[in-house]
């Protein structure tokens, strides 16, 4: 600090570890040119010599986020060759990528529109491939877009899991999806059509893991041999016939908690439904229903001689009475080690504990057991979002604010009473549309 480039030089070479390397001046530049950050390299230049743990530096290509946040200039020409100079350079490097198709600042003349089309991925694609890309989070991309991917298949040979986020996707596009030969894991997360139709003849790839959150169906196709499965539907009881035997890891949830609405009440979990679905399960472990209103204290003796491991059952306020709670109670868990209450207002947290010491309790969203996106049903890894999460950031203006040129400034008489939907700030995030019937 406040010594100029040429006083850096003057200094001998400190003598490195091994496990050390040393990096310059233009390597880092271009380190953070192709990641978009600019600012930082504006904050770097003044060194001369830079070091970083050797560790670091060979994992630094192993995760890339692509995100376009510019407020100024053509951000889908950026974009573009951000992702192509990358490929071309590191594409056979990188093990997890996310890319976001849509701009993140809402305010864009072109807020929602595409980045990247057909014809630029297919122009990426035919400079590199990624060889040892194994895991890939999409942001926003069409059906066609993704067919991008698809159709070069031979880029992605050892792609195992692929995360779909708001993207618009077809009944076809899960036929497509069978091109990528080593995929394992699918998720499909806050659809912009949440009346997405499924195939009615499942493809032949082998999946271990499946999520799908929301989807609906009217009749589902077998899912093959799944491991761990988890749906969000506000027709839970048409999915039961869909389950496979070979399940371990089931989250069957629903955002349709007005028992009142006749359409909900069709189609609700019922105690009989929990009693027949168990003994179908064999192998299950792994249970997370969250929001079924109508599921009473049979449940829970039924759920008990499953010999579960972790057991959720968020948001089941039909569970959150003083006969569930005691029915909990006077059952034996002996194989549990994770449960998610019901609710608070009957089960007391104090007295589960005192009973069964060594049970972990889950309390509030951040340590839910429902699925999230981007984290694995084998659970262990909340915390791996944390270096993709720019791809899911809704950065809004404040209300009543209007940017130009990187300043805000109030342009509304009514200042905060000017209050704009979020779907109007940002019309592209059509997943925050309400996912009830």
């Amino acid at each position: 600090k406040g010594k100029a480039p040429e006083q850096f030089d003057q200094k001998p070479m400190p003598d490195l570890p091994q496990n050390w390397t040393s990096l310059t001046d233009s390597v880092l530049v271009n380190v953070f040119e192709s990641l978009g950050r600019s600012g930082s390299v504006q904050a770097m230049r003044g060194s001369r010599c830079l070091y970083s743990a050797g560790k670091s530096v060979k994992t630094f290509w192993q995760r890339a986020v692509f995100v376009e946040e510019g407020h100024t200039g053509d951000m889908s020409k950026k974009l573009q060759q951000r992702l192509s100079s990358f490929a071309a350079n590191h594409g056979g490097q990188v093990e997890e990528m996310a890319l976001r198709n849509t701009a993140v600042a809402p305010f864009w003349k072109q807020a929602g529109e595409s980045l990247l089309r057909v014809n630029d991925l297919q122009r990426c694609f035919k400079l590199a491939s990624f060889t040892n890309l194994q895991r890939l989070i999409l942001h926003s991309f069409k059906s066609q877009e993704i067919m991008s991917f698809t159709s070069n298949n031979r880029c992605f040979p050892k792609l195992r899991c692929l995360e779909l986020l708001q993207c618009c996707l077809d009944s076809t596009t899960f036929s497509e999806l069978e091109k990528f030969p080593a995929l394992s894991k699918l998720g499909i997360w806050g659809l912009k059509n949440t009346q997405i139709a499924l195939p009615d003849i499942w493809p032949s790839f082998h999946l271990d893991e499946l999520c799908l959150d929301p989807v609906e169906a009217n009749s589902w196709p077998g899912l093959g041999d799944l491991l761990r499965l988890h749906l969000r539907t506000s027709r839970p009881r048409l999915a039961l016939a869909a389950l496979p035997a070979s399940l371990q890891v089931l989250s069957l949830t629903t955002s349709a908690q007005d028992v009142s609405n006749p359409f909900v009440e069709a189609f609700v979990l019922l105690d009989e439904h929990v009693q027949t679905l168990l003994p179908a399960l064999p192998l299950l472990v792994d249970l997370v229903l969250s929001g079924h209103m109508k599921l009473g204290p049979c449940s829970i003796s039924s759920l008990a001689e499953q010999k579960l491991i972790r057991l959720g059952l968020a948001k089941c306020m039909g569970l959150d009475s003083d006969k569930g709670f005691q029915t909990f109670m006077s059952c034996s868990w002996s194989t549990l080690e994770t449960f998610e209450m019901p609710g608070n207002k009957h089960f007391k947290l104090e007295e589960i504990s005192h009973l069964f010491p060594t049970l972990k309790i889950c309390k509030g969203d951040s340590m839910s057991l429902v699925p999230q996106a981007g984290q694995s049903l084998e659970g262990g890894d909340q915390g791996e979002a944390s270096w993709w999460e720019e791809v899911i950031d809704s950065r809004r203006p404040s209300v009543g604010f209007a940017h130009s040129s990187g300043v805000a400034k109030m342009n509304s008489p009514l200042g905060s009473l000017a209050h704009i939907s979020h779907f109007l700030q940002q019309p592209g995030d059509f997943g925050e549309v309400c996912r009830g019937p």
